[in-house]
C-alpha cells in the first residue's frame, strides 16, 4: 500500500516529497519480476472548505516467486 497525494506545493517538492504517481512507478521499476494481480485506488477527503485535505491510497496486489523471473 502506498499513500500520498498528486498535488504537492513548491514547499513540499523542495523538501523531496515525491508525488504518489512517482512513488508507484518507483515501486514497479524496483520490482520488475512481480506478477501484478490487481491495483486498487481509494481516496478520502476531510476538513472544511477553508482547510480541505485529501489522501489517496494505492494498493498493489502481486505474486512474487521463482516463476515470475
Amino acid at each position: 500500500m502506498i499513500e500520498g497525494t498528486n498535488s504537492l506545493d513548491n514547499f513540499q517538492l523542495q523538501r523531496g516529497i515525491r508525488r504518489l504517481d512517482t512513488r508507484v512507478n518507483e515501486f514497479l521499476q524496483e520490482n520488475p519480476t512481480i506478477e501484478i494481480v490487481a491495483i486498487k485506488q481509494s481516496s478520502a477527503t476531510s476538513g472544511s472548505s477553508d482547510d480541505l485535505g485529501s489522501i489517496t491510497t494505492v494498493s498493489i496486489f502481486y505474486n512474487e516467486g521463482e516463476n515470475n523471473l
